[in-house]
């Protein structure tokens, strides 16, 4: 039987200790957004997720409409060859994101506000 080397216990290690904080981290739910925030062109523009619209986009050929409804932003429809902007599914928690990549379009759910900064020190 083959002895475990020092390089094998820690990589063991390593496994383990991601494998525990993946576990902590999984209990820790994340809190549910209030904007949506909309990047395209180098510009971006944030809609509340408590007014139903539909937000028709256009960039770089490709047409998307997002729709929020309910407290939710979902890509309704796009002109993107592949659709993985609609197969995100719909975006509820801070820090969802859909991206259109062919467009150039990231959906990005986030808490509101004047900023987005995760914490204030002062």
């Amino acid at each position: 039987m083959r002895k475990i080397r020092a390089g094998d216990a820690v990589v063991i290690a390593a496994v383990l200790a991601l494998a525990v904080l993946t576990l902590l981290f999984s209990f820790f739910p994340r809190r549910a957004g209030k904007r949506l925030t909309i990047f395209s062109d180098g510009r971006q523009e944030s809609y509340p997720l408590t007014e139903d619209r539909e937000i028709p986009l256009s960039a770089n050929g490709y047409s998307l409409i997002v729709k929020i409804e309910d407290g939710k932003a979902y890509v309704l429809s796009s002109t993107c060859p592949d659709k993985v902007c609609i197969r995100s599914g719909p975006l509820t928690k801070q820090g969802d994101t859909a991206v259109c990549l062919p467009a150039g379009i990231l959906l990005k759910i986030d808490r509101g506000g004047d900023a987005d900064e995760d914490a204030v020190a002062g």
